[in-house]
């Protein structure tokens, strides 16, 4: 208990050797849930190859396909370089407009049940990094 006692009154007699700046500011980043939807197309690309390996939490990407002859507001989804499919055409325009406008989005599986058509097999969370 000695030896606890003068090695804390030693340590608190040294000169402080870090100073702490007041005035800095920390930027943390905050995530606003903006979507959750299903993969639509899912049996048409290769979704159906790596379903076995797709995890909740697992980050996706997306890619808005402007230049798509059906839907000018199309929305990409990949796996680890894999296309999924796509962002159902009822939820994919402001996320399109969001991704075009070079704002800071971030995606993750949020659900898996290969137990339903591959259609309803996978769901997706979409969040803006503010």
């Amino acid at each position: 208990m000695n030896s606890r006692r003068s090695f804390m009154q030693s340590f608190f007699s040294l000169p402080l050797l870090f100073t702490f700046n007041h005035n800095s500011k920390v930027q943390t980043t905050k995530s606003i849930l903006l979507n959750q939807c299903l993969v639509a197309g899912f049996q048409y690309y290769q979704g159906k190859e790596i379903i076995w390996d797709l995890k909740q939490n697992d980050p996706i990407l997306l890619l808005a396909q402007a230049d798509n002859q059906y839907d000018k507001y199309a929305v990409e989804v990949f796996y680890q370089s894999k296309k999924l499919g796509y962002l159902p055409k009822t939820d994919n325009k402001s996320i399109s407009q969001i991704l075009q406008a070079d704002i800071k989005i971030s995606a993750k599986v949020q659900a898996v049940d290969i137990t339903k058509p591959a259609w309803n097999a996978v769901m997706v969370s979409i969040y803006m990094l503010v």
